[in-house]
């Protein structure tokens, strides 16, 4: 894998005069920008005041990345995220970090990658509610609805209260129901099951508008906001 940076060497000084953004190999993403390993502080022993700073550090990588998110620079927001991972892999708001990550791999449209990161947030958090409805968003695009399906209802039990998530819920059962309703029209014409014209209106909600959406306006949005605890 590649080199491991010194994750208290990467600084919001430093990322944010960056014109180009963060650079991958600062933060060790590797030149797809796929996952690197984000446990870098774990393999040191740092005292509590530097694991303080770096606690600091992370939460203004998050900062940066939530403005990134909100001028819908969903790579450099990626980035930024990864920082914070880095300098903070098992901390106190590490779940959150990977939940925004989620939530700019899912403009990115990224759903594979979204969805590992989600669940990641959701094993470190299981009551954070963005992190079931951005692992249900996630689903929701790769097709596997009743995954969507759980994720969503598992958000809207948290989050009683987010009307979007309540929406894309009516729309994964929808398309759930479809898609085994064609399952079993196959079956009964002897052409066993399959999800046969099942993307005909996959895109029937674009991502990147809804996450951009979101992310820009409205706070109650948990599919793909990044603010409002996130």
């Amino acid at each position: 894998g590649p080199a491991q940076a010194d994750p208290s060497g990467v600084r919001a000084s430093q990322i944010s005069s960056d014109p180009a953004g963060v650079r991958a190999s600062q933060l060790s993403v590797g030149t797809t920008g796929d996952y690197a390993d984000d446990g870098n502080a774990r393999q040191h022993n740092f005292s509590p005041t530097e694991l303080t700073e770096l606690q600091s550090e992370a939460d203004k990588m998050k900062g940066l990345g939530n403005k990134h998110m909100s001028h819908q620079e969903y790579t450099r927001a990626y980035n930024a995220y990864s920082a914070a991972l880095q300098l903070s892999p098992v901390g106190p708001a590490s779940h959150v970090y990977l939940s925004n990550r989620a939530a700019a791999l899912l403009s990115l449209k990224r759903y594979g990658a979204a969805a590992v990161d989600a669940r990641r947030a959701v094993a470190l958090a299981p009551s954070f509610g963005k992190a079931h409805a951005r692992l249900g968003q996630a689903l929701y695009f790769l097709r596997d609805y009743a995954g969507a399906v759980a994720s969503y209802e598992e958000a809207v039990e948290l989050e009683p209260d987010n009307a979007v998530t309540w929406t894309y819920l009516t729309k994964a059962r929808q398309k759930l129901e479809r898609q085994r309703s064609k399952e079993e029209e196959a079956e009964a014409a002897g052409g066993g099951g399959g999800n046969n014209g099942s993307y005909d209106d996959h895109h029937s909600v674009d991502p990147s508008t809804y996450a951009g959406y979101s992310v820009a306006t409205d706070p109650h949005h948990a599919a793909a906001v990044v603010g409002g605890g996130g």
